[in-house]
């Protein structure tokens, strides 16, 4: 499928979606890359990190799975294909992620929590 009928601007955007969302999925990997499992479970080795782009988001590979579906929705012709990551990413969002900053605060506690008010958790906070 082409993607050539779109304007010149969105297809800016679109690639700056995919951009950001490589980058964030890349820089979250390499500083975490000790502490990253599939499966929900915290090592004896891990710690908060709160540095690099965590000093912003809690979540930065879900961020980048986030904009790089939001671009495949605006790219692919078919809804189907374009729309069933976005729904995956949604599903992810409510059952996984609160299940994952619960665990945090159970290993960090008062840590984690201040640093859930000074970061977003997909997104860093406006104000």
């Amino acid at each position: 499928m082409s993607y050539l009928h779109l304007s010149l601007q969105e297809r800016y955007v679109i690639y700056h979606l995919v951009l950001y969302g490589l980058t964030y999925r890349e820089i979250g990997r390499r500083l975490s890359r000790h502490h990253t499992t599939i499966t929900r479970e915290i090592k004896d080795s891990h710690a908060l990190i709160t540095n690099g782009i965590y000093k912003t988001i809690r979540h930065p590979m879900y961020s980048s799975f986030a904009l790089w579906s939001i671009a495949q929705c605006l790219l692919l012709q078919n809804y189907i294909a374009g729309f069933s990551t976005l729904v995956i990413n949604i599903i992810m969002y409510f059952i996984r992620i609160p299940k994952e900053e619960q665990m945090m605060i159970d290993q960090f506690g008062e840590e984690y929590r201040e640093y859930m008010k000074q970061t977003g958790r997909l997104f860093p906070k406006i104000l």
